[in-house]
């Protein structure tokens, strides 16, 4: 690939690479790479555009997902624990989930029908 000069190719390989690769460890590692992901992080806040959140689909998978489960059960039984000690039970910490354009848009929908239905069920609690 390189002698064929397939760059499209060889770049397309390489954003494909696991993130626990050695290019992975060394771009990350890497001081100009980071002054770079950082100014682009800082012209995106600016420009108010929200950092995507969340798991990678791609990387996503049912051990990922049977991990992020156990943390979650993990997370809440330690709340569940400080509370009974302390007497003031804490929110668990939320574990990042997959985000997509389509969860976003089903997510939209939803606290829509919730607010119309809390319109109806609450008319006291009417804003305007």
């Amino acid at each position: 690939m390189w002698r064929s000069r397939k760059w499209r190719r060889l770049l397309n390989l390489i954003d494909h690479l696991p993130t626990n690769s050695h290019f992975r460890q060394a771009q990350l590692n890497d001081p100009k790479w980071a002054a770079e992901i950082v100014k682009a992080q800082e012209a995106a806040k600016q420009r108010d555009e929200a950092a995507p959140s969340g798991i990678r689909v791609s990387e996503f998978s049912r051990e990922v997902a049977g991990m992020r489960d156990a943390v979650v059960e993990l997370r809440g039984l330690r709340a569940l624990i400080e509370g009974v000690f302390s007497g003031k039970p804490s929110k668990p910490m939320p574990y990042d989930a997959v985000i997509t354009a389509l969860e976003k848009a089903r997510n939209a929908q939803r606290w829509k029908r919730h607010q119309e239905l809390a319109a109806k069920v609450l008319p006291h609690k009417r804003k305007g």
